[in-house]
């Protein structure tokens, strides 16, 4: 838009747009001609009390010829183990047991933190 141009009101711009759909940017072609689909069958809903309700539903099961599909990114993912297999991480839900390997649970831990230390 240039200097010279007079600022257009959005609502002024949409209604431009709604009534010529090729005036508007090619992005937004296929919603604004999905919008029009949506608001012609709602007016022929309305200007026609007579229809009945399964035409409505046959209106509404149609599916758009270009819809999109989800990609399917997690095919490999791994899910976690419901619960965590190591001794440092069963102790907490068990007392005994941490009482039983107490000794080992400390030579470990200090093992991992002695060589962080360094």
């Amino acid at each position: 838009m240039s200097k010279q141009d007079k600022p257009v009101e959005l609502k002024d711009w949409l209604k431009g747009a709604f009534e010529d759909p090729s005036s508007a940017p090619v992005m937004l072609r296929p919603h604004i001609e999905a919008a029009r689909t949506s608001m012609n069958l709602e007016a022929e809903v309305e200007g026609n009390p007579n229809i009945e309700r399964q035409q409505l539903s046959e209106l509404g099961d149609q599916i758009p010829e270009n819809s999109p599909i989800a990609p399917r990114t997690n095919l490999g993912a791994i899910s976690l183990p419901d619960k965590q297999t190591s001794l440092s991480n069963r102790v907490y839900d068990d007392p005994e047991l941490y009482e039983a390997n107490r000794e080992l649970l400390k030579k470990n831990w200090y093992d991992q933190n002695r060589s962080r230390r360094r």
